[in-house]
């Protein structure tokens, strides 16, 4: 949730320049004599870099441009050397990208910084090797100093030599290792930085170092490789004479694979098991996958994971399951078989959900465990969105990408809950890691991981809280809304209430149209919605006054409205579409600061949702509903602001049932 991962604009307005053009045209000879008179004062910037969360194949990172100087940074670019791939960047645009090296500018309501003014800039990286900093940042005409992005220099405009005696010493089926020798810099020079690697006129790889491993070429086949050198300034020589170099001839697969071994099944339910095996090392020149074979009959499709989860099962059923390799040469027997037996079938459950409810968002992560009865005791509050499930590796849920959903974590307070008549909505994505609808590749694989925890819990109500680089996937959010389309099949078949939330970034000005998108592919994929949650919170200064927050987040609503509305068409009467929406403010101190979301703005949001019936009242978090201890900050475990322990809940709890 954490909305600074949210994509919203932030407008810090140049002030006190002057404008040239104008004097240009009124006193040409006053400007010109000006100008060759007094030289321009030395422009001066300070770079800051810092990750505000990683995850095993990723981070999410900051960076902040200064303007250190006496004059005003006109549409400012920035250049820098990072080892990741940025998936997804806001507060500014990625102008161009050559190997490692990135530039960057700003948007159009951030261009040009004032003496003292600043810019920020997130983004989402998908990780190559350890975590590393930006290097090597410039910006043209501008002096950069940065203790965390070193290496830059302005003054260097001259090309580093170009790297001669390109040669490849070793080649295998599938890779071909380049060497070369080193470039130089000019005396005086930044320095060289790193070296391109360009497979025919494609970059596919940038080094510091004079060697690289080409990989996942095609057996027997020849490329043509160049190398070209830049140095810290940004400057970069010619490419290099080409090298045309071929791979090894693939070799014969002849061998077939060994029987897999430790098979195991867990996480057993009624209509679904979890099954593991060890993997099987290919023999030289092969490949593996896996047959399942469950009661003697073969799964379809060729598995390349070491675990599969088996869905669509019959309630009280005995099964035995075994597993064989596959390669080119052929197919393995089929491991020592494993029985299990499929749970009973659960009593079809019950919604206990009001129509209009309120239901925070609990970080189910944070230690010790949150426990919902005992603050559904302590407030009133019946009903809370258990956040998040994610990937735990592949196509697997996780809770926060650490907890297997195949173990018992959190049954117990689910259960508890239930029994003083409270429930559970589970979220799935969120902000941090990466949502099962970008891991799985596959409609059914990813149904069945959501299935799964739907019937773990016995859920009635689900939500998947879309944002980051996953709500411009488009993929994905086609993947996950025809997966989430066939969820509700199944539970209409079974008799069973399956009530879907949509939760999503917004401005006052309504949605992205990123949002809007996943929306209209939503009903295009036969989804009903049940509810489109608007995430109020984060804005930035551009857009929304910092001190109206509830304000703010009415007229996301309303905003909201008007385009569902747009989507919708004359099939849902404003009456259904103020009933389908939802909305979610972060309480207290928002994570960009100045924003607060003050008791008074509750008090607004509470009202304004009464009188238009709004399906559901959220907020981030019940973690976040109790006062910081010393000097009011943005934490995970308060608000920032002055107010009595778990104020925000009480004031909102008997909104459930209006």
């Amino acid at each position: 949730m954490d909305a600074t991962r949210s994509i919203h604009p932030r407008d810090r307005r140049p002030g006190g320049s002057f404008d040239l053009r104008l004097t240009r045209l009124f006193f040409p000879f006053a400007v010109w004599l000006s100008v060759s008179t007094f030289p321009a004062a030395a422009q001066q910037a300070n770079v800051t870099y810092r990750v505000d969360s990683n995850w095993t194949t990723g981070l999410q990172a900051a960076l902040t441009i200064k303007n250190t100087g006496s004059t005003t940074l006109r549409g400012w670019t920035l250049s820098f050397d990072y080892a990741h791939n940025i998936t997804s960047i806001w507060e500014a645009q990625i102008q161009s990208r050559s190997g490692t090296r990135y530039t960057i500018s700003g948007p159009a309501w951030n261009r040009d910084l004032p003496p003292g003014g600043q810019a920020w800039v997130g983004w989402v990286a998908a990780l190559a090797g350890a975590a590393q900093p930006p290097s090597g940042c410039t910006m043209p005409g501008v002096t950069v100093t940065s203790a965390t992005c070193p290496g830059g220099s302005a003054g260097d405009s001259t090309a580093p030599s170009v790297p001669g005696n390109l040669r490849s010493p070793a080649q295998t089926p599938t890779t071909i290792t380049l060497e070369w020798n080193a470039s130089t810099d000019n005396a005086g020079g930044s320095g060289v930085a790193a070296y391109d690697i360009r497979q025919g006129t494609t970059v596919i790889g940038s080094v510091a170092h004079t060697s690289f491993v080409a990989q996942g070429l095609t057996p027997g086949t020849t490329y043509s490789f160049s190398i070209r050198a830049r140095d810290r300034a940004g400057n970069a020589s010619a490419y290099s004479r080409a090298l045309r170099v071929g791979t090894v001839p693939p070799l014969p697969c002849t061998q077939l694979p060994a029987v897999p071994t430790g098979l195991a099944v867990a996480g057993v339910t009624a209509n679904s098991a979890q099954i593991r095996w060890s993997a099987v090392p290919p023999s030289p020149g092969c490949t593996v996958t896996y047959r399942i074979w469950l009661n003697g009959v073969m799964l379809p499709g060729a598995i390349t994971d070491t675990s599969h989860l088996a869905s669509g099962l019959t309630p009280s059923t005995s099964y035995t399951v075994a597993v064989s390799a596959v390669n080119q040469a052929g197919a393995s027997a089929a491991s020592p078989a494993v029985s299990f037996r499929t749970a009973d079938a659960p009593p079809p459950p019950i919604s206990t959900f009001p129509p209009r409810v309120f239901a925070p968002y609990t970080d189910v992560l944070l230690w010790p465990t949150p426990n919902f009865a005992a603050i559904s005791q302590q407030t009133g509050v019946k009903y809370f969105t258990a956040a998040f499930v994610t990937s735990g590796g592949g196509c697997q849920a996780s809770w926060g990408g650490v907890i297997p959903a195949t173990q018992s974590f959190l049954t117990a307070e689910v259960e508890q809950l239930r029994a003083l008549g409270g429930d559970v909505i589970v979220s799935f994505g969120g902000a941090f890691g990466i949502e099962l609808g970008q891991a799985c590749t596959s409609v059914a694989s990813l149904q069945g991981q959501y299935q799964y925890v739907i019937d773990k819990f016995g859920l009635t109500r689900v939500d998947f809280d879309i944002e980051g680089a996953s709500i411009a996937d488009t993929a994905s959010i086609d993947r996950r809304n025809k997966a989430i389309a066939g969820l509700q099949a199944a539970a209409r078949a079974a008799g069973r209430p399956l009530t879907v939330q949509f939760t999503l970034p917004v401005l006052p000005t309504g949605l992205t149209s990123d949002g809007v998108n996943l929306l209209r592919n939503a009903v295009q994929n036969g989804v009903e919605i049940g509810v489109v949650n608007v995430m109020a919170m984060d804005y930035g200064n551009a857009v929304a006054d910092p001190y109206a927050m509830g304000q703010n987040a009415v007229n996301a609503v309303n905003a909201t409205f008007a385009q569902m509305k747009a989507v919708y068409g004359p099939a849902k009467t404003d009456a259904q579409l103020r009933a389908m929406q939802g909305v979610t403010p972060m309480i207290g101190l928002n994570d960009v600061v100045p924003e607060v979301f003050t008791l008074q703005d509750a008090s607004l949001l509470l009202s304004f949702a009464g009188n238009n019936r709004l399906g559901l009242v959220s907020m981030w978090s019940t973690g976040r509903d109790r006062p910081c201890a010393g000097t009011p900050h943005v934490s995970p475990v308060c608000s920032g602001i002055a107010q009595a322990d778990y104020a925000f809940s009480k004031l909102f709890f008997p909104y459930s049932g209006q």
